[in-house]
Protein backbone atom coordinates (compact mmCIF):
# COMPACT_ATOMS: atom_id res chain seq x y z
CA UNK A 1 0.00 0.00 0.00
CA UNK A 2 1.37 3.32 -0.92
CA UNK A 3 1.79 6.40 1.55
CA UNK A 4 0.58 8.86 -1.16
CA UNK A 5 -3.32 9.40 -1.34
CA UNK A 6 -4.57 9.02 -5.22
CA UNK A 7 -8.01 10.36 -6.34
CA UNK A 8 -10.39 7.80 -7.28
CA UNK A 9 -11.74 10.03 -10.36
CA UNK A 10 -8.56 10.97 -12.10
CA UNK A 11 -5.65 9.15 -10.26
CA UNK A 12 -3.75 11.81 -9.27
CA UNK A 13 -1.27 11.40 -6.54
CA UNK A 14 -0.41 14.01 -4.18
CA UNK A 15 2.97 14.28 -2.04
CA UNK A 16 1.07 15.24 1.07
CA UNK A 17 -1.35 12.98 1.21
CA UNK A 18 -4.98 15.26 0.88
CA UNK A 19 -6.77 14.34 -2.42
CA UNK A 20 -5.63 16.08 -5.57
CA UNK A 21 -8.79 19.34 -6.33
CA UNK A 22 -8.09 21.19 -9.36
CA UNK A 23 -9.96 24.31 -9.85
CA UNK A 24 -11.05 22.85 -12.85
CA UNK A 25 -12.52 19.52 -11.13
CA UNK A 26 -14.52 21.16 -8.89
CA UNK A 27 -18.39 21.70 -9.59
CA UNK A 28 -19.69 25.05 -10.40
CA UNK A 29 -22.18 24.78 -7.31
CA UNK A 30 -19.73 23.69 -5.22
CA UNK A 31 -17.36 26.60 -6.22
CA UNK A 32 -19.97 29.27 -5.33
CA UNK A 33 -21.23 27.72 -1.96
CA UNK A 34 -17.69 27.72 -1.16
CA UNK A 35 -17.55 31.91 -1.77
CA UNK A 36 -19.79 32.65 1.09
CA UNK A 37 -19.70 36.30 0.71
CA UNK A 38 -20.37 36.05 -3.02
CA UNK A 39 -23.45 34.15 -1.68
CA UNK A 40 -24.31 36.58 0.83
CA UNK A 41 -23.99 39.75 -1.34
CA UNK A 42 -26.39 37.30 -4.12
CA UNK A 43 -28.94 37.67 -1.34
CA UNK A 44 -29.20 40.66 -0.16
CA UNK A 45 -28.80 41.71 -3.79
CA UNK A 46 -31.64 39.24 -4.54
CA UNK A 47 -34.04 40.77 -2.06
CA UNK A 48 -33.70 44.25 -2.36
CA UNK A 49 -34.51 43.92 -6.39
CA UNK A 50 -37.46 41.75 -5.37
CA UNK A 51 -38.99 43.63 -2.62
CA UNK A 52 -38.04 46.83 -4.68
CA UNK A 53 -40.17 46.04 -7.40
CA UNK A 54 -42.89 44.66 -5.18
CA UNK A 55 -42.92 48.10 -3.71
CA UNK A 56 -43.22 49.82 -7.33
CA UNK A 57 -45.75 47.47 -8.44
CA UNK A 58 -47.98 48.02 -4.92
CA UNK A 59 -47.56 51.71 -5.22
CA UNK A 60 -48.24 51.88 -9.40
CA UNK A 61 -51.69 49.67 -8.38
CA UNK A 62 -52.83 52.56 -6.30
CA UNK A 63 -55.56 53.57 -8.42
CA UNK A 64 -55.57 57.49 -8.88
CA UNK A 65 -58.66 59.72 -8.15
Amino acid sequence: MSTDATDISSGKETSDGSPSADPEDIPMMQWLYNRIFLVAIASLVFFFVVYLGWGLVDILSVPSR
